[in-house]
């Protein structure tokens, strides 16, 4: 629950400043998706305050020293516009001060790339519900240039974002850097998950966490001032590294790229197994998600030694790629729990998988729960989709098999405390 926001946190507070090399033609940036699952009052507000509180700090600070410039801003420019016409053209014209943003709540990608215009490390996006961010894209029509948008934001590639402005309609951001953190509610995200987000790869780039339910029971611990204070001062350690025009690279230290080298294969060999579907694409992504993880451990690891990153060691590659590793078992488990492999399938399959081998239109009607001539419309459709076939005398046959389109998720992991002792 704190750490999935925290996570996002860290990897905010790096930003563009690096970047990890696994070899020459494959970079990452810091970027992380972190999304908890949990229902209204188990505790989502408290614990994503707990991992926003430092960056809310900077934010804070940010706004009165841009409130100051501004105040100072406007007497030099009014002072400016009493100089003769002539001195004005011999004179500077005050410039006007830039707010630094640390965090975003509005999920528009035209109001995002004016902010990331003006802010080359990135920003975090912090919302303690994200179903508006879920479904500005369901529909895939309309949504579709947001999403693809949001997908090239999350690769870090060069955006070009069309604005409504007549002034300035286009806005290119070459490095954008857009973490995010935030909740959704368990029947939120059964509802929100459509096609669009598993065709087009952004479910995959989720990073899911579903802390379980709990009873709660008064207690008068605290978060220890030194934990809280230690926090504190790596993400403000984070932030102080500068963040220019290019990006620092960090190498692997060789035992750190024999790991990861070791995890890649393993993955690899684990999605290989798996069916074409939702699970498979997660965990095509979950490599460059442990090469995310290890820069910001790396980086946290210097700034709590005192010097500038240069290299990722061994110790941020095993964290990363056994945190990775977790992330796996508990995105099979939240893809499981929430039908995710069908919810990625059109709306005619789901419904042949529903139906017995051999069905009529009295079925259809129940399933569908439409009319007659409704239901012989929609058997034409699953006829023609080649889901189904007419075997006469008013009976259909079902030509989609539901055992190719069920993922026992359980049969491809080991269990935890196996994978712990082997390590």
């Amino acid at each position: 629950m704190i750490a999935i926001p925290t996570l996002a946190a860290l990897a905010a507070a790096v930003g563009n400043a690096f970047r990890i090399q696994l070899k020459p033609t494959w970079t990452e940036a810091s970027t992380l998706w972190g999304v908890v699952v949990a229902p209204s009052g188990s505790g989502k507000s408290p614990s994503m305050d707990a991992a926003l509180r430092p960056i809310l700090d900077l934010e804070r600070a940010s706004f009165e020293k841009y409130e100051a410039e501004l105040t100072a801003y406007e007497a030099e420019l009014a002072d400016f516009q009493t100089l003769p016409k002539k001195e004005q053209r011999r004179a500077s014209k005050p410039t006007p001060p830039l707010l630094t943003r640390y965090r975003v709540g509005d999920t528009t990608v035209e109001s995002l790339g004016a902010v990331l215009g003006d802010n080359s490390r990135g920003v975090l996006l912090a919302r303690d519900e994200l179903a508006g961010w879920f479904g500005s894209f369901d529909r895939y029509a309309s949504g579709s240039g947001d999403l693809q948008a949001w997908i090239e934001m999350h690769g870090g590639k060069p955006t070009v974002i069309d604005r409504k402005s007549s002034r300035n309609p286009v806005i290119r951001i070459d490095r954008p850097s857009v973490n995010v953190s935030g909740t959704i509610q368990p029947e939120v995200l059964r509802d929100q998950m459509s096609k669009a987000h598993f065709a087009s790869g952004f479910a995959a780039r989720l990073l899911f966490c579903e802390p379980p339910t709990r009873l709660q029971r008064w207690t008068e611990a605290t978060v220890a001032p030194e934990v809280t204070e230690g926090y504190k001062q790596l993400i403000h350690g984070l932030y102080a590294f500068p963040c220019g025009d290019e990006t620092d690279v960090l190498t692997l230290h060789p035992h750190a790229r024999d790991f990861f080298v070791a995890f890649y294969d393993e993955n690899r060999r684990l999605a290989f197994n798996l069916p074409n579907g939702p699970l498979r694409s997660a965990l095509m992504k979950l490599e460059a998600m442990a090469a995310r993880l290890a820069l910001v451990f790396a980086v946290a690891e210097a700034v709590q030694a005192g010097e500038r990153p240069t290299e990722v060691s061994l110790t941020a590659m095993v964290r990363a790629c056994r945190l990775a590793t977790w992330l796996r078992y508990e995105t099979a488990r939240i893809y499981e729990k929430y039908g995710f492999e069908r919810a990625a399938m059109s709306r005619d399959k789901r419904l042949a998988l529903s139906l017995s081998e051999s069905f009529g239109y009295t079925d259809v009607k129940e399933v569908w729960q439409v009319g007659t001539s409704a239901a012989y419309k929609v058997i034409e459709r699953l006829i023609e989709a080649r889901l189904a076939e007419d075997a006469t005398h008013g009976a259909f046959t079902r030509l989609v098999d539901p055992a190719s389109h069920t993922v026992n998720y359980h049969a491809f992991f080991p269990s935890w405390a196996e994978e712990k002792t082997g390590v």
